[in-house]
């Protein structure tokens, strides 16, 4: 009996930290969003951090685990549907931010004006869909060997909410907090 026991618990202790981990890949802090970038739909390859000072949003990858990065694609709006997309299906190549690498960075940073992109809205309470930015980032990621050679490669998003289409492809929120501002970037 205590055999069984064990063997069931560790499926469910299993299926809790998957459970877990899925919760955290997208989180607020005091830095800004802090969102995983998932190459290949369950690699861990780094981060994706976006935060403003209330005039600019500041956006950057990182990569981790040997990952390195080839291209970037960067959306940002007010809501999903704003991100370029067909049938619910993000379009990175139609995004209006992005960068082809060469040689592959581990961190890119891009800077992007509020005005720009609509900000701020109209006044409402925060949490109010209409207080957050919507950001879709994207990557294409590889690992190189000694001799600079590409092994692996993989497209990658920040993980967060699902977009409606049929793809693994998602987008995280960075929420106003109240005073006008983001949380200062680092």
């Amino acid at each position: 009996m205590k055999r069984r026991a064990a063997f069931m618990l560790v499926p469910t202790l299993l299926m809790a930290a998957a459970f877990f981990h899925a919760v955290v890949l997208a989180q607020e802090g005091p830095i800004g969003t802090l969102a995983v970038l998932m190459a290949g739909q369950h690699i861990d390859a780094g981060t994706v951090t976006a935060s403003s000072d209330g005039q600019f949003l500041t956006v950057t990858y990182q990569t981790s685990g040997g990952w390195v990065i080839t291209e970037t694609h960067l959306a940002v709006a007010t809501s999903p549907a704003d991100i370029p997309q067909k049938n619910g299906n993000p379009i990175p190549g139609k995004f209006p931010y992005k960068a082809e690498h060469s040689p592959p960075v581990t961190e890119y940073t891009l800077l992007i004006d509020l005005e720009d992109i609509g900000w701020p809205p109209p006044p409402g309470d925060p949490g109010d869909p209409a207080m957050m930015l919507c950001v879709a980032a994207h990557a294409v990621v590889v690992q190189l060997d000694a001799d600079g050679e590409v092994v692996e490669e993989e497209t990658a998003w920040a993980a967060g909410e699902d977009f409606p289409g049929k793809n693994w492809a998602t987008y995280f929120f960075v929420e106003e907090q109240g005073n006008g501002f983001w949380p200062p970037s680092p």
